[in-house]
């Protein structure tokens, strides 16, 4: 066989493989490791699936510790180099998956027992599933407090402040009558109202409208696979609308203690959200595109499953409103409002009047570099005006900061935004102006 011949064959072979793995990258579901001889299944519950990931590119998370934190215990760690471009961390506790981290560097193990020891690792993934060699191990055993329960809470965190929207001024309240059970509303214009559902609640039809209604949910919490739980899911269609107002969801006590979202917007139509309660989930409002969300409480349980943490989340939103709420998450990660990009560019906006606490940042401000199909997703018209960032979990509002990613653009506005502190007390404070998206 002639040199040329040769040379033809090997290309070809070369090709063929670089086809197959390219192959294997283009089909694999988000979340899920290429294959590898020393990967099992990992089931997402703290069993005996075992995860040894072969060592890639990326740095190892360093200085990973692993501390009580009141009933829990707190794995945090530092990340590897900027270059990495890491997407999210996974969270190992004695070799199985517990929780994946998106936005964070801090991980909160509530599912712990007294006197059990436990050893954390944590591993660093970019965006197309290649991961890092996992972190030396850190243990840690749960102690047992002098009265044979967990060691004590810390000290309480500051009440509310008077004369802002709070859990007692809002949600379903007088005489409701128990529904039990998972109720659908599928009659278009209905009006629903003055009950209590031991379940969730589902809207299918156009224009209906819940008030003082109460809807009590949560599940199990069995780890990262715990499935989505929504207390209050809209799925009417796009072009129509819905309407909550003096509406309570509330998490379950334990065991049943996990509730991925409050109120989930499904298909994007407007809403008018106005004067309920949301309590204890992952997440608030999720998928808010249109309309108004006015005088809400809502507060955020603590990060369980490794979610998102957004009081208020958007995703490429168009004429909505966002005012006098108050939005409060406890965890380091996420926000307490999150205007994404993920889906187009936010236009005409206003947030004003709110009293923000918590999350990585407390406010994603609606500006984007683009979309996730590669569109610019620049904002428009957004303006972020007379808010107050409380440093009620942080000292700067939000555990990375108060906010990011604002643009002025189109007659935005920033304005009159400051910080209160954590007793409650307003300041002058003025709340920096963030840059726009990078």
């Amino acid at each position: 066989m002639g040199r040329l011949a040769v040379l033809a064959v090997v290309l070809v072979l070369i090709g063929g493989g670089l086809a197959w793995w390219a192959s294997l990258g283009a089909n694999r579901l988000p979340g899920t490791a290429l294959p590898d001889s020393n990967v099992t299944v990992d089931t997402g519950t703290d069993s005996t699936s075992t995860l040894t990931p072969s060592a890639g590119p990326l740095s190892v998370p360093g200085s990973v510790t692993a501390a009580m934190a009141g009933k829990a215990v707190r794995v945090s760690w530092q990340p590897g180099a900027a270059t990495d471009q890491v997407t999210q961390y996974v969270v190992y506790r004695n070799g199985v998956k517990l929780a994946t981290v998106l936005n964070a560097t801090t991980y909160q193990d509530t599912t712990v027992a007294v006197g059990t020891k436990y050893g954390y690792q944590v591993q660093a993934m970019n965006a197309t599933g290649t991961g890092s060699a996992l972190s030396p191990m850190v243990s840690i055993t749960v102690p047992t407090g002098a009265n044979g329960g967990a060691p004590p809470a810390p000290p309480p965190l500051p009440p509310m402040p008077t004369g802002w929207v709070s859990a007692a001024s809002t949600g379903a309240s007088g005489s409701l009558a128990t529904v039990s059970g998972d109720v659908v509303l599928s009659n278009q214009g209905e009006v629903y109202s003055n009950k209590r559902i031991k379940g969730t609640l589902t809207v299918t039809a156009c224009n209906v409208t819940l008030r003082n209604v109460e809807v009590d949910s949560g599940e199990p919490f069995t780890g990262s696979g715990t499935p989505d739980l929504f207390a209050i899911w809209l799925q009417e269609s796009a072009s129509c609308g819905a309407t909550i107002d003096h509406v309570s969801t509330v998490t379950d006590s334990a065991p049943n203690s996990y509730l991925t979202t409050s109120i989930r917007i499904a298909r994007g139509g407007p809403v008018t959200i106005t004067n309920s309660k949301m309590l204890g989930a992952q997440l608030g409002i999720l998928g808010v595109a249109s309309g108004v969300v006015r005088g809400n409480y809502i507060e955020l349980g603590q990060n369980m499953r490794g979610d998102h943490n957004d009081g208020i989340q958007g995703d490429g939103s168009t004429n909505l409103t966002i005012d006098h709420n108050t939005i409060l998450n406890p965890n380091d990660q996420t926000s307490a409002l999150a205007l994404y990009t993920e889906y187009g560019n936010n236009n005409n906006i206003t947030v004003s009047n709110n009293l923000m606490a918590g999350g990585g940042y407390t406010c994603y401000c609606g500006d984007g570099k683009s979309d996730n199909n590669g569109n610019p997703a620049r904002a428009v018209n957004v303006n972020i005006i007379n808010n107050v960032f409380w440093r009620k979990y942080f000292s700067d509002a939000g555990g990375f900061g108060a906010a990011r990613a604002y643009n002025p653009a189109g007659g935005g506005r920033w304005a009159g935004n400051v910080y209160m502190s954590a007793d409650g007390t307003v300041t002058t404070q003025a709340v920096p102006q963030p840059s726009i998206d990078q």
